[in-house]
């Protein structure tokens, strides 16, 4: 009788232990980042299950009375988590307000085996119809290293749009006129015949326009110069590197390794601050940078580093160096918001000011910065003076343009004519 009793008590626990550890209906995600979809883009849905593995699955549509089944699978791998695609090509549906239901079963023996259920629908626009872009500045030429402007409008609210330049990509900003301007560089990095600029647009629903800018790229020549780097500037710079590059073997690697790896972080760092920029023009007129200087190199020039009359590295300057007296106050090139103000490996002390639509001015190599990050500067203003930080073998002050973190030619921005046809008559902005 006893023992009668306890297998009755063991199948009771056991029953309802399964019933139990099998609770839980299967939860269902369908991602969509608006209430907008495409068929250019698959749905994706992501099914959760707590306590059995997920068993089947089930996708439709409901569209005017019209039901379109889109999907179907049974799991035969116990699963808790399964993401899935879900193409609406070549579907019977069409553009307008649509249901999406999906049914998510899990493989427990609940509902006479059937497994628990879950079912969620949402209600979307589905839009197939890809933003139109439409240029309005007139087709420029540019110079290889120099930079522009092109403005345009779209025929949607987009989620993102700007100009690519083959892997770059350039962010444009929306005015209050419905206008979008987008500043982007003919990097000097590449060629006439690479350089191939193209505006891109994504709308809510995730399609996609992609247009060539009109566009007459120019290659230039730039100069070349051989640099000697000496022991004593070997043992004078590099002990303030060390911590950048612990693992370098002595001061010649050292130096080697900032010149090369280190460089390439900072150059991402200014792609970062990039980011940090006004959807309107903070500027007006030429800039303007260190007054009574000497230009002791200019943008672009080549640079072969030797050391012991072996070559060590080569590199391209991105700048022009203006040398004056020591420690020399620095103006601010033109109004803007002080984005940075740090140290950053070869810049050493380091300016940035952002003036508007991703255009940003780099003052760099400084022994003492005046500027306060997050303030507002008027073109003059003292920012700081020159020093040697950073990779600078002597006080001077490297200044520099950045159009979305990319550096361009500064001298163009010191050119009154150049900005006015370059950049102003394309915006249709009057030079203040």
């Amino acid at each position: 009788m006893k023992k009668n009793t306890l297998l009755i008590l063991l199948i009771l626990v056991s029953t309802i232990y399964i019933f139990w550890s099998q609770t839980g209906n299967p939860s269902i995600n369908i991602e969509t980042n608006s209430q907008f979809i495409s068929k250019s883009k698959d749905l994706k849905i992501h099914l959760f299950s707590c306590k059995a593995p997920i068993g089947s699955v089930f996708v439709s549509t409901k569209q005017n009375d019209c039901t379109v089944n889109l999907f179907q699978q049974n799991f035969t791998k116990k699963n808790f988590n399964e993401i899935i695609y879900v193409s609406l090509k070549n579907k019977k549906i069409f553009d307008g307000p649509i249901e999406i239901t999906v049914t998510s079963y899990d493989s427990s023996i609940a509902n006479l085996n059937k497994g628990r259920s879950t079912t969620k629908k949402i209600k979307v626009t589905l839009d197939s119809k890809p933003p139109q872009v439409y240029i309005l500045s007139t087709a420029p030429s540019i110079h290889q290293g120099s930079s522009t402007v092109v403005s345009y409008t779209v025929s949607k609210e987009v989620t993102a749009t700007g100009v690519k330049v083959n892997d770059l990509s350039f962010d444009a900003h929306k005015q209050e006129d419905k206008k979008y301007y987008c500043f982007f560089p003919f990097p000097i990095n590449y060629t006439a015949e690479t350089f191939h600029p193209k505006i891109f647009a994504e709308d809510l629903a995730g399609n996609t326009t992609s247009i060539d800018v009109p566009i007459y790229a120019i290659n230039k020549k730039f100069k070349s110069d051989t640099l000697s780097i000496s022991e004593s500037f070997l043992n004078k710079k590099m002990s303030t590197f060390n911590s950048l590059v612990p693992e370098a073997s002595d001061s010649l690697d050292l130096y080697i390794k900032v010149n090369t790896t280190v460089r390439s972080s900072n150059e991402s760092k200014l792609v970062e601050i990039s980011k940090k920029t006004a959807p309107t023009m903070l500027w007006s007129g030429a800039f303007t940078t260190l007054q009574k200087a000497a230009a002791k190199a200019g943008f672009g020039d080549f640079r072969t580093y030797v050391y012991q009359g072996k070559k060590i590295d080569q590199q391209t300057h991105l700048g022009i160096d203006l040398s004056s007296t020591m420690h020399a106050p620095i103006p601010a090139a033109n109004d803007g918001v002080v984005v940075f103000t740090d140290n950053l490996g070869i810049f050493g002390n380091l300016v940035v000011i952002d003036h508007g639509l991703s255009l940003q001015s780099l003052y760099s190599h400084l022994s003492s910065i005046i500027a306060i990050e997050g303030s507002t500067v008027k073109k003059g203003d003292i920012i700081g003076y020159t020093g040697t930080t950073g990779l600078a073998g002597g006080d001077h002050l490297h200044f520099g343009i950045l159009v979305g973190g990319v550096q361009v030619n500064p001298i163009d921005w010191l050119d009154k004519k150049w900005i006015q046809s370059t950049i102003l008559n394309r915006v249709n902005t009057p030079n203040n």
